[in-house]
């Protein structure tokens, strides 16, 4: 079959009537499926999206939980080791109240006198001797106050081989050092712990109130025994410590 060039022109001329005569239906067509798979894209992307943020949100709280239960083991653990200290200071608390007793049936509620002086009392090697004695010296000449209660209410006055010092009933144990007001200090210090004990009947083990008064008591002693300043310093940091308690 043969087609007429004529015809055919007609055809082509015709169809571009018939899409011009209907280009905005047809754009408009165009743009409808666009915007259709457009929709459908982001509609997929941002269930992508959210399924994302749902699982993580789920990890995160997985790691919440998991978080919250080892907080929960650390805070009983805690707990159990502040009842454990507790128990302790109170075996401690009971343990000082037999010593005071035991001493009170032997020698009633006055303070414990001593047959002879404290000097006679002074338990260690020989070097450690000549240290108390002057550190007492000083005491007696510069501190009468510190020196009296050390000389009514302390037994013995023991070597420690460490620096500072504690005490055990009416037993003080002393690190004495080189300089005589700072070994002076000490031991009014440990002596004030057997004041509170026997005299104020603090029977509370490392707390505000058995500390604070000794570590005042050290710092006194040492000013009027003129103590080197980085000692007082020292001594000072502890109150300021012990009043935060």
């Amino acid at each position: 079959m043969v087609i007429n060039p004529f015809n055919l022109n007609d055809i082509i001329e015709r169809m571009i009537k018939q899409i011009r005569k209907n280009l905005l239906p047809i754009l408009v067509s165009i743009l409808v499926v666009l915007l259709t798979l457009l929709s459908g894209y982001l509609y997929w992307f941002y269930n992508q999206k959210i399924n994302n943020l749902t699982k993580e949100k789920e990890a995160i709280n997985q790691q919440y939980l998991k978080t919250k239960e080892e907080l929960d083991a650390a805070n009983k653990s805690i707990d159990d080791k502040n009842k454990e200290i507790a128990d302790l200071k109170q075996a401690k608390n009971e343990a000082v109240r037999d010593d005071v007793a035991s001493d009170t049936q032997a020698v009633g509620n006055q303070p414990q006198q001593q047959p002879s002086s404290i000097y006679d009392h002074i338990v260690g090697s020989d070097d450690f001797k000549i240290k108390i004695v002057a550190a007492l010296n000083l005491l007696s000449a510069q501190d009468n106050e510190h020196f009296q209660i050390v000389s009514r209410q302390v037994s013995t006055i023991n070597e420690y081989n460490n620096y500072g010092g504690y005490q055990e009933r009416r037993d003080i144990y002393i690190g004495a050092d080189a300089n005589a007001a700072i070994t002076g200090s000490i031991i009014a210090h440990e002596a004030r712990h057997v004041y509170n004990v026997y005299v104020d009947k603090i029977y509370s083990y490392h707390t505000k109130e058995q500390e604070l008064p000794c570590y005042q008591a050290e710092l006194l002693a040492a000013q009027r025994l003129s103590a080197p300043d980085f000692f007082i310093t020292s001594v000072q940091n502890s109150i300021n410590f012990w009043q935060t308690q």
